[in-house]
Formats: structure tokens, sequence, C-alpha cells
């Protein structure tokens, strides 16, 4: 999740978990548990991106 979000090349974090727990627990990111394993969607994931984009103002 962390290579398909880009989150290296756009984060100044240190650690890109830390932004994909920020993103689960701030902003929704769609998630799924099984076995004690998140998993997460892509078509999901795609519509959650497409929900928060914001086009221009």
């Amino acid at each position: 999740m962390i290579d398909f979000l880009r989150i290296r090349e756009i984060s100044s974090s240190k650690d890109p978990h830390n932004v994909i727990e920020h993103l689960k627990r701030m902003r929704g990111l769609p998630r799924l548990s099984i076995c004690n394993k998140v998993l997460y969607p892509l078509e999901a994931v795609r519509q959650w991106i497409e929900k928060e984009t914001t086009y221009g103002n």
C-alpha cells in the first residue's frame, strides 16, 4: 500500500507506516482484517482516493 499510494515520494515521514496509520485513523483508509493481517482491497482504496480527491479550489 505504501508503494501504491507513493507515500515515500510525497511524505517527509521517516516511517511510511506512520502515514498509513494516520490515513487509517484520521481519513478512513479502507482495510480489512483477516487472521490478524490487514488487507487493503485495491478497488476500495481506489474509490476512497476518488472520494478524497479535491479538484481546483
